[in-house]
């Protein structure tokens, strides 16, 4: 399963029905509310999706909180502005495991889908 998170809600669901053409998606647009729907169902969760900028919990903090209730789950960050030396080092711990800038176009998130579809059905969470 996927898990988008994004404080735009015509961006959430816009992505949710795009997506879930191909894939099982849940969106969010609260990172709190999609914490507690990973607890519950840290075992289906493949990637999350999360913009950094979030109110009350930013993505990279989000990310912290995902990757401590499950190290399996990848996050891909999104963000408009960023520092290139620290998401480096967000890779390098391994805090998310992919960056993408907006804009972007969903095909762009459907193909990078797409190319950890085969990793995530070994693990069956897809």
């Amino acid at each position: 399963m996927v898990v988008i998170v994004d404080k735009e809600p015509h961006f959430v669901q816009s992505l949710t029905e795009y997506l879930s053409k191909e894939f099982p998606v849940i969106g969010f647009t609260c990172a709190e509310a999609a914490l507690q729907y990973i607890e519950k169902n840290f075992h289906r969760i493949a990637l999350c999706i999360t913009d950094n900028q979030m109110p009350q919990l930013n993505g990279i903090e989000f990310a912290k909180k995902v990757k401590s209730q499950d190290r399996e789950i990848e996050v891909l960050l999104t963000c408009r502005f960023y520092d290139y030396n620290d998401f480096e080092r967000l890779l390098k711990e391994q805090v998310i495991n992919e960056f993408l800038q907006k804009p972007f176009s969903f095909e762009t998130i459907y193909s990078k889908l797409q190319t950890r579809r085969k990793l995530v059905y070994k693990s069956k969470r897809f």
